[in-house]
């Protein structure tokens, strides 16, 4: 493609840091690959315009996949049923932690009644209860 065009950006006709460019993206049209009427020279500059992920990614390197959660989010329903999920976690945890707040409770009321029993050589309700 050098050949056909020379070391210059078509577009701007810029020297420096040429790449080469497929008109019809290659992944779309994998038999006009190497085909040399399918490309074009560009800059850094005018490449990226043409693709602007390269911005992020650097020119060259490939454009991140999606991973499975990110595909998921996309699809019509998964959203709202993570965020149920989500909720759901969260309502259990809630149960979870005021069940041992009520434990704690239960546990403080029965010292306090074992300290009252023993200060005032009372009973204790527990007859299991050991000190």
């Amino acid at each position: 493609m050098l050949d056909k065009y020379g070391s210059c950006c078509v577009r701007c006709g810029s020297y420096d840091n040429v790449h080469a460019h497929h008109i019809k993206p290659w992944k779309d049209f994998p038999e006009l690959r190497f085909d040399n009427n399918n490309g074009e020279v560009l800059c850094v500059r005018c490449h990226i315009e043409e693709h602007p992920f390269m911005a992020k990614y650097g020119a060259g390197e490939k454009k991140p996949k999606k991973t499975i959660f990110e595909v998921m989010l996309g699809r019509s329903g998964v959203k709202e049923k993570l965020l149920q999920v989500k909720k759901e976690k969260k309502e259990k945890k809630r149960k979870i932690i005021e069940s041992k707040r009520i434990r704690r409770k239960k546990r403080r009321d029965e010292d306090r009644r074992f300290i009252r029993a023993h200060i005032f050589n009372e009973s204790h309700p527990n007859p299991n209860w050991t000190s």
